[in-house]
């Protein structure tokens, strides 16, 4: 990777930070009703999700909330993209909830 993309990554961390993330899924989903092209807010958010996920560790919370919430394909496909960067990022860390996980079965062969 060039030097100066490495920059430009970096840099981003200047403008785009955690507290800039609420405000950016507001106008994504503000603007998904008028636009048929991608907002500024989505371009920004998938860059974010590809290149530094970490980004929405603090608002994991109100990631899966807005996947209930939400009736947009365009705004779930931006969360999906969030969420899944996230636990491919930093999933030792992350919350887990026990109602959600599968439940072994004693039918299944186990190891030894």
């Amino acid at each position: 990777m060039s030097t100066m993309m490495q920059l430009l990554r970096l840099s981003i961390l200047w403008v785009i930070n955690q507290s800039s993330i609420p405000t950016l899924f507001q106008e994504l989903q503000r603007d998904d009703a008028k636009q048929t092209s991608p907002s500024p807010s989505e371009i920004i958010l998938r860059y974010v999700s590809k290149h530094h996920p970490l980004l929405f560790k603090l608002h994991l919370l109100d990631l899966t909330r807005s996947l209930s919430e939400t009736r947009s394909t365009r705004v779930l496909e931006v969360v999906l993209q969030a969420l899944a960067a996230l636990v491919r990022a930093d999933a030792p860390t992350l919350p887990v909830d026990q109602g959600s996980t599968p439940q072994t079965s004693s039918a299944l062969p186990t190891e030894k």
